[in-house]
């Protein structure tokens, strides 16, 4: 069975391309990670003394899933692509035009993303708080009206009855004391 050079051609820029995207990608993961406010690197972050183990453990579990979130969707796309461009049979150029494509991206364009993304995933960040600031403060003022009240309330009501069970204790122990003076007399 024949193959034509057009089609291996075809093949290996579509997996180029694939690759490229692949790569955009795993930088979007690193983004999401910047937004939750993880380090960039996970070197950087172990030596960090301000984060806990829980967080450190977060931080761990989230750089798995991500990573292997992207090892199926690359996988599943590499499949794919085969299927739909080769008929289904693995070609050795299809991978080694993905390895490129990320290749390709990561030294053209992955620095410059990143060196972007940590700018980006402030103002985003930024943003956020901005248009939560309505709630934020809108929580504050039904926490002010409501809870700080009946919190108040609350502790008035446990102060009474500790005043009064205060009060009982003190006229009972005199109440013994003044007998047993009484009965030693």
């Amino acid at each position: 069975m024949e193959i034509s050079q057009k089609l291996l051609c075809f093949l290996f820029l579509a997996s180029l391309v694939l690759g490229f995207l692949l790569g955009f990608l795993y930088d979007l993961f690193r983004l999401i990670e910047m937004l939750l406010g993880f380090s960039k690197d996970i070197r950087d972050f172990q030596k960090s003394q301000k984060f806990s183990r829980r967080y450190s453990l977060c931080h761990r579990i989230l750089l798995f899933a991500e990573d292997l979130a992207w090892m199926m969707i690359a996988t599943l796309s590499l499949i794919l692509l085969l299927y739909f461009v080769n008929d289904g049979q693995f070609r050795i150029i299809a991978l080694l035009g993905m390895a490129g494509g990320l290749f390709v991206y990561r030294v053209i364009f992955g620095r410059l993303f990143l060196k972007i993304s940590g700018t980006l995933a402030a103002w985003i960040r930024k943003l956020i708080l901005m248009l939560l600031l309505p709630f934020r403060l809108l929580g504050k003022w039904i926490c002010n009206i409501t809870l700080v009240p009946l919190c108040r309330m609350y502790l008035d009501i446990l102060d009474r009855k500790r005043r009064v069970l205060t009060e009982r204790n003190i006229k009972n122990f005199q109440e013994r004391a003044s007998s047993l003076f009484q009965n030693q007399k």
